[in-house]
């Protein structure tokens, strides 16, 4: 088993209070990663809304159930 898998296998048996211990102390030796995801204004949520409403308008959806069933067979979930 490789040290990743070890890791990885031991973290899924910690409680979720200990998984935040251990992510406070990981990050202290990456104090410049930032978080990808920034906070969105409030006009780009709107803009955001409308983009979405006109795509639904315009008929450029696909159905929840295909694209699930595209992802499960794509990545064998």
């Amino acid at each position: 088993m490789s040290i990743l898998k070890a890791t990885v296998s031991m973290m899924k048996q910690l409680p979720e209070h200990d998984l935040l211990k251990v992510h406070a102390f990981v990050k202290l030796f990456f104090p410049d990663i930032s978080n990808p995801f920034h906070p969105l204004t409030e006009d780009e949520i709107y803009r955001q809304l409308k983009e979405a409403r006109d795509h639904t308008a315009s008929g450029k959806i696909k159905d929840a159930r295909q694209v699930s069933a595209n992802v499960r067979g794509k990545y064998g979930l």
